[in-house]
């Protein structure tokens, strides 16, 4: 990797982790529909890229490596696992004092997180089961190919499901045409390894105005 685009991949993980802060400041007023309100829709609605970002992200440094399995699951279990486990741990104490049981602790943590912010650590360790073979597909797929997986990924999981939200259709799409392996976060990572190969200077503007644009479309549709 370049050292431009180290910069650039660096440079968009910071990003993504101002927007989570941003997200959940946000966050804690968002149910409550006050005068604040609008202001609180605005901020949550411009940031919500910020998963995205860093799965994206995770798309560029991942899809076109040559690993084995071993040594692919070995480094992202060393890298997922002690958090999880110590922050789940952290949560668990605060939250239970003396009544903790460790039995109980260690059964809970396969079941789901301790505290609802650690989900992506939990998301993460089933995206990162779909990685091996989204290389395969990513290294030996044509522009394409990929592009259009991704055309369908974004109309079932993005345009389809706001078409019925707005349109009260019932019809089951997805179900009907087995659409179901276009479903999940793990496209995210083929989008970002996708646009990485992009010369993306030619594109500033042109990204900066559609960040734009769904940002406020997601403020006023939420509104």
């Amino acid at each position: 990797m370049s050292v431009q685009h180290r910069f650039s991949v660096d440079l968009v993980k910071a990003a993504g982790a101002f927007m989570v802060v941003v997200l959940h400041v946000s966050a804690s007023g968002f149910y409550q529909f006050d005068e604040n309100w609008l202001a609180y829709n605005f901020y949550d609605s411009m940031v919500r890229v910020a998963v995205p970002l860093f799965l994206m992200v995770t798309g560029v440094l991942l899809l076109d490596r040559q690993q084995t399995l071993a040594e692919f699951f070995g480094r992202r279990a060393t890298r997922i696992l002690p958090p999880l486990v110590f922050w789940s741990l952290i949560y668990t104490l605060v939250r239970e004092g003396e009544r903790f049981d460790a039995a109980s602790f260690f059964s809970r943590l396969f079941v789901g997180p301790a505290e609802y912010h650690l989900w992506y650590l939990y998301a993460l360790l089933g995206i990162y089961a779909s990685v091996p073979f989204l290389r395969v597909f990513y290294i030996h797929s044509s522009a394409s190919e990929r592009s259009f997986f991704l055309l369908v990924w974004a109309l079932i999981n993005c345009l389809w499901p706001t078409f019925v939200t707005l349109a009260g259709v019932q019809h089951d799409l997805i179900g009907t045409y087995a659409l179901h392996s276009f479903l999940g976060f793990s496209a995210y990572l083929l989008l970002g390894a996708t646009l990485g190969t992009v010369a993306i200077e030619r594109f500033r503007f042109v990204g900066l105005i559609v960040f734009l644009a769904s940002g406020l479309g997601i403020a006023m549709l939420t509104y």
